[in-house]
């Protein structure tokens, strides 16, 4: 049996002596491998944010490239032999960073992975070439560079005013160039897979203008790109602002098409609407804006007229168009003994009262895949007196919540939603008390 040293490392194989890549005509190329690479991440790690595997286990080699003024930058890695599923990422200023902020783009593919980061400013970037599923390889890594994209003329507040006619309004646009107006650390946007438009999409902003208050129908279809859009609407004269409070609604789609947002009984006034992504790509859409007579709210939108329920007889209901009057972050908000939601859908409320002391039972059942949560106030008709919450069962499924209640004692069921940004987060029902 004949033995030999083994194989070193990579020059390149860790953040202590990075590969520079050196441009030649605007084009920097390298042929590269993992297979003797070490995982310099961890599976505690924050990045790379798009793959667990490549975190755990990955063995991951580093490029660098300097700019001394703002550029696009286009990267492409493709396997050229083994196994190799590449994930690149790119950090920004410091090459070990596990900031979320660092983190300028992550993709990862079967063979080969594409992406264009544009306007990058000037300084010193990291590119990280790494394996998913315990794979790796040989491949190559280009970098392209050119002169910055302009960023859309509606890249930051207050926006492009659309303009309706017969109604409807739309646009045909791209993300394209555009920045990333939200930060990691905010709170809105509320929807997106692990927030990702808070984090990493590049958006765009338009205005719209109810002269009374009426139902918007908002649509977001990508126009021959990979974008996989996300729409939010934020509340007149808070185009700025990151708190869900300020939210109106926020749709995302898993993949790339379309994507809709309803909202009934809007009122009147200026309204900032987004376009971003609930991904790492950016790309050409198309948005339509219908507008239609308001859908009034159900009477019992509110705690001025509880829909009153006695036992044993059901009643239905719809959320669809009420509004959020009771949420954490309502004016008063849930108590400490609700709050494990944000419960920030549409709300409609009922007042039952115990005909004799005992313990009762609220089913709430959903028609279709509405994912209800049902809350229970005692003492008064206010959100600060919630004493019990269930949200436990998922879409298309009864929640129960029981409680006890002395003879002539009225309490108040809230027929609620955990999170107004997420899909099934409003439609019809029947409760029971029983």
């Amino acid at each position: 049996m004949q033995t030999s040293s083994p194989t070193p490392p990579p020059a390149n194989d860790s953040c202590t002596a990075p590969q520079l890549l050196t441009f030649f005509n605007g084009r920097a190329s390298v042929s590269g491998n993992t297979t003797q690479a070490a995982n310099d991440n961890s599976a505690f790690d924050v990045s790379p944010t798009c793959s667990s595997s490549a975190r755990q286990s990955g063995r991951d080699v580093v490029y660098s490239f300097v700019l001394t003024t703002p550029a696009d930058i286009s990267l492409d890695v493709t396997r050229t032999a083994g196994t190799l599923q590449p994930v690149l990422y790119v950090r920004a200023a410091t090459c070990s960073s596990q900031l979320v902020g660092s983190e300028l783009v992550c993709l990862a593919g079967q063979s080969s992975v594409h992406t264009t980061l544009t306007r990058l400013a000037a300084g010193t970037y990291f590119v990280f070439v790494d394996s998913a599923g315990a794979t790796s390889g040989a491949f190559t890594l280009t970098a392209t560079g050119s002169p910055p994209t302009a960023a859309p003329a509606n890249d930051s507040c207050p926006g492009t005013a659309l303009t309706f006619v017969n109604d409807v309004a739309t646009a045909t646009a791209t993300t394209f160039g555009a920045s990333n107006s939200n930060d990691p650390t905010d709170l809105a946007p509320t929807c997106g897979n692990d927030f990702i438009p808070r984090k990493w999409g590049r958006d765009v902003v338009y205005s719209l203008t109810l002269s009374v208050p009426q139902d918007l129908q908002i649509q977001v279809t990508p126009s021959g790109s990979a974008i996989v859009p996300a729409v939010y609407l934020r509340a007149p004269n808070q185009c700025a602002s990151f708190s869900p409070g300020n939210e109106l609604g926020c749709q995302a789609a898993i993949t790339s098409g379309p994507v809709d947002l309803s909202l009934s009984n809007v009122p009147a006034g200026t309204y900032s609407l987004f376009v971003d992504s609930n991904s790492y790509e950016a790309g050409a859409f198309t948005l339509s804006v219908t507008r239609s007579a308001a859908t009034p709210p159900p009477s019992n939108d509110t705690c001025a007229a509880p829909v009153a329920i006695t036992l044993g007889t059901p009643v239905t209901g719809d959320t669809t168009a009420a509004l959020d009057s009771f949420s954490a972050g309502s004016l008063p908000g849930y108590s400490a003994a609700c709050n494990q939601r944000f419960f920030s859908g549409h709300d409609v409320v009922y007042a039952f009262t115990a005909p004799s002391t005992g313990t009762f039972t609220a089913t709430v059942t959903p028609t279709g895949l509405f994912d209800p949560s049902v809350l229970l106030l005692t003492q008064q008709c206010s959100a600060d007196r919630c004493v019990r919450a269930a949200d436990a069962a998922g879409p298309g499924a009864a929640e129960v919540l029981t409680f006890t209640a002395s003879s002539g004692q009225t309490v108040y069921l809230v027929v609620d939603a955990a999170d107004a940004a997420q899909l099934n987060a409003r439609g019809g029902f029947s409760l029971s008390v029983q």
